[in-house]
């Protein structure tokens, strides 16, 4: 299986060149200042599109929800989302499908100990739902240790919730996963794995800033250690990858191996299928793509840092691997790292490309190739200059992500 590559800029290029006699004609313009800022853009059907907008401005913060005209850009309704009391109820996901947009949120309850995820609707024709319905209630002695997420699958029929979690700090982490129907919106199943299944590296801002002080501003490649990234196909199957400790992984030199876990819709137990390149290399991002029923590809980038006196050396690469889903097995699989000619095309070199990091948006098989769209880029926290100093500010949020992309 081939491994292509294609930037955004390369992209944006052959685009421009193959529609040359294309014209644009501009919109009316659409406010977005640093207090009335337009957070997402949501789906919508042929005629329109939703958005979720996030205003600072004044007391508090509000929520709203905006629908667009497609063809004139127009705004046909702004719909402000209740919270009801500041800071008791967070907002975890936003996502339109089947003609509504869904608002997913969560809500602690310190004196009980519980955690609890709703959702309600925003209709085609601007009916907000008041009514919060309960989708899941978890007992935990601290917000921390709860962790939501929620996945459409392709046709926007459905969602999958992943509810992970653990009761207290010396109690296993175990995840749900909740199966829900947009339309009924109602719950299909649920069913349950051991495993922790965070998002992102759960690194607070203070560890960020300590990191900036200490340790240069960059973000730790830790982060990517464990779940990865999970994908839902149309018939309720679900995929999804880890970073597992290797079997040689010591305490001085941690040592990672990529695993596919599936969970078939008739099933109650997941299969683990353990990726393997020539060697142990961290996996940093993933992407799937379902070809077929009985196929499924998982790409992404990957990172080698080859441990040396005086300065490391890092390798960055690409990889996609084709698996059977219906024997669990791998079918092709292949991955390159960036030479010096890929590298300076990328308008970096293998020095600096130490503090990048690569994002996949998009993986596309076509035939016996695998297309990429990517990006390229170092993020460095970088502490405001009116800083007052102390471990206190350092933990607050004086300060901010600087990016830089190729």
């Amino acid at each position: 299986m081939k491994l292509k590559t294609i930037t955004t800029t390369c992209l944006l290029a052959i685009g421009s060149l193959a529609f040359a006699q294309a014209t644009m004609t501009n919109g009316p313009e659409l406010d977005n200042d640093k207090e009335n800022k337009m957070n997402r853009m949501l789906g919508g059907d042929d005629n329109s599109f939703y958005s979720y907008r996030i205003r600072t401005k004044g007391k508090g913060t509000s929520f709203f929800i905006e629908k667009y005209d497609k063809k004139t850009l127009k705004p046909l309704f702004t719909k402000e989302i209740n919270l009801g009391e500041e800071g008791n109820t967070k907002i975890e996901d936003v996502e339109y499908t089947q003609g509504n947009v869904f608002i997913f949120r969560r809500q602690y309850d310190k004196k009980a100990d519980k955690m609890t995820l709703f959702f309600q609707t925003v209709s085609s024709a601007g009916v907000v739902s008041n009514d919060l319905k309960e989708i899941t209630v978890v007992n935990s002695d601290h917000y921390e240790f709860v962790d939501f997420d929620i996945y459409p699958n392709p046709a926007q029929t459905k969602f999958i919730i992943k509810s992970s979690h653990k009761a207290n700090k010396t109690d296993s982490y175990k995840t749900d996963f909740i199966l829900m129907d947009a339309v009924s919106m109602k719950k299909v199943w649920t069913k349950t794995v051991d495993q922790k299944l965070f998002s992102g590296g759960g690194v607070s801002v203070g560890a960020m800033a300590m990191s900036a002080m200490f340790g240069g501003g960059i973000k730790s490649e830790a982060e990517g250690v464990g779940f990865l990234g999970l994908h839902i196909d149309n018939k309720d199957n679900i995929y999804w990858g880890f970073n597992g400790l290797a079997k040689t992984a010591t305490e001085k030199e941690k040592r990672y191996r990529l695993h596919l876990f599936t969970l078939n819709a008739a099933d109650q137990k997941e299969k683990d299928l353990e990726l393997t390149f020539d060697d142990d290399y961290l996996v940093s991002d993933i992407e799937f793509s379902k070809t077929n029923e009985n196929e499924v590809v998982v790409g992404g980038f990957i990172k080698d840092v080859i441990e040396r006196k005086g300065r490391d050396l890092v390798k960055c690469g690409i990889f996609s691997f084709k698996v059977n889903v219906t024997n669990n097995t791998i079918a092709a699989k292949t991955f390159k790292f960036f030479d010096d000619n890929m590298l300076t095309a990328l308008e970096s070199n293998p020095r600096r490309s130490r503090y990048f990091k690569y994002k996949l948006d998009y993986i596309l098989p076509v035939g016996d190739a695998t297309y990429y769209v990517g990006e390229q880029y170092k993020e460095q926290w970088v502490q405001s200059s009116n800083n007052s100093g102390g471990f206190g500010s350092i933990g607050g949020s004086n300060g901010n992500w600087v990016y830089e992309y190729m």
